[in-house]
């Protein structure tokens, strides 16, 4: 194999000025925003990981039925949390007992990830500061990941309010680590009434191997269990190949939304001239994307080009990048919806020859502007790549 060399150039930065609640890629950092609030975010800290024997357990898509309360019943198994995700549609932030910090273009919403579990399941799980914090969790009360209160800029007793015109009062702020990177977590009763009610994944307390849990749970159901342990992933969360939402408006910025005809949505058209940019990147030609992403495109492509790799992109396969939509038949938000994802050799077969979107001159060149590739999921997409993360020099 050949090695690609890639220069990473740097991302261009809108020069448009977005409304409020729609942050441009400019506005934010690869890391987090400074909290610039009245009211400084409040952390739960911890001292480090859990000890081993937590596993994450997932199947695609979402757990088939039953199978969570099964887990219980596996031996070796001393205790489970199972964690429900969806969307939760937010039109105004305010701090404690300030102005609004964020708010949404009227008809529109701030899309949040949200999880849901019990919080007395979950208590097992995180160190007992956390604990205290999630045991307080109830009815109109919400919890923020260190990384959302960041970016929102918000802290304890800060107010979110819903589509639904319902008000949610910030009770704490604790690390990622505990609840799966996800923007807010909400108590059960919210969660079912918001329909955040996919049960997504579970988190087990083992005592045994990895390969031992999957082997004991893959024989519960006809669905491919997955299992993964701390020594695999940093945060346990349902999608270890893609980055967490909240990772990506911290790169590329946060839009507000409302739904359209079936799995489309209709993005505040301020962000979109701020982000979204139609320029010609080599070997692919003319593509719409956010300009940030563009960049790390046109990175890679020229990269092979000049190798003379050209052979590893069939232009005529290419199938889209900017596409404002939600997964098929889940609330969650595609990454094509930001523009930060592309199809590329699409319509080809996966057999890694030149021209195929497993091809592994394409699936190297742009892992090193930090997309990957979809070919390798558990539940594979070949021909998708999206950002998934900082390279080691950016």
């Amino acid at each position: 194999m050949v090695a690609v060399a890639l220069l990473l150039g740097a991302c261009a930065s809108p020069a448009a000025t977005t409304t409020t609640g729609a942050r441009s890629m400019a506005e934010t950092t690869i890391t987090a925003v400074a909290p610039t609030a009245t009211t400084a975010p409040t952390s739960t800290t911890t001292t480090g990981p859990r000890e081993p024997g937590w596993y994450v357990v997932s199947v695609t898509a979402a757990l088939p039925e039953g199978f969570a309360a099964g887990l219980a019943d596996i031996p070796g198994v001393d205790a489970v949390s199972t964690v429900r995700v969806g969307i939760v549609n937010v039109v105004a932030t305010r701090d404690a007992g300030g102005p609004p910090v964020d708010e949404a273009p009227e008809g529109y919403a701030l899309p949040l990830e949200a999880q849901s579990f019990d919080p007395g399941d979950h208590s097992a799980y995180v160190p007992p500061d956390v604990a205290d914090v999630l045991d307080d969790l109830d009815e109109g009360l919400a919890v923020l990941s260190e990384s959302s209160a960041s970016f929102r800029r918000l802290g304890e007793d800060a107010e979110l309010v819903l589509d639904d015109g319902s008000v949610l009062t910030v009770i704490g702020v604790v690390g990622d680590e505990w609840v799966g990177a996800a923007e807010i977590v909400l108590a059960p009763q919210d969660a079912e009434r918001l329909e955040v009610s996919n049960e997504r994944y579970s988190i087990v307390s083992f005592e045994g191997t990895r390969r031992e849990l999957e082997q004991l749970a893959n024989a519960t159901t006809e669905a491919e269990v997955r299992v993964m342990s701390r020594d695999d992933v940093d945060v346990f969360r349902h999608a270890d190949a893609v980055a967490a939402q909240i990772a990506i408006k911290q790169r590329f910025g946060e839009f507000a939304y409302r739904p359209a005809d079936g799995d489309t949505i209709e993005i505040d058209p301020a962000w979109t001239e701020a982000n979204i940019r139609r320029e010609s990147v080599p070997l692919l030609g003319e593509v719409v994307c956010h300009v940030a992403f563009l960049e790390l495109l046109r990175s890679a492509m020229t990269a092979l080009a000049e190798a003379g790799f050209s052979d590893a992109v069939d232009p005529d396969a290419y199938a889209g990048c900017w596409y404002p939509r939600r997964i098929r038949q889940r609330t969650d938000l595609s990454r094509h919806a930001w523009g930060v994802a592309a199809d590329i050799n699409f319509w080809n077969e996966a057999d890694e020859s030149p021209g195929a979107p497993d091809d592994p001159r394409l699936v190297e060149a742009l892992a090193a502007v930090g997309v990957r590739s979809g070919h390798a999921w558990t539940d594979p997409d070949p021909g998708h790549f999206e950002w998934f993360g900082p390279v080691a020099d950016e």
